[in-house]
């Protein structure tokens, strides 16, 4: 693999992750919201 590919593959994990903690915010905001 060439450090291009590993820069990306780590810029691409941490958005997945972002945006899955973000997912999970609204998640819990909405359940918190309907309660």
């Amino acid at each position: 693999m060439s450090p291009e590919n590993i820069i990306a593959n780590n810029k691409c994990r941490s958005y997945t992750y972002f945006s899955h903690r973000v997912l999970l915010q609204d998640t819990q905001n909405n359940t918190a919201i309907i309660h």
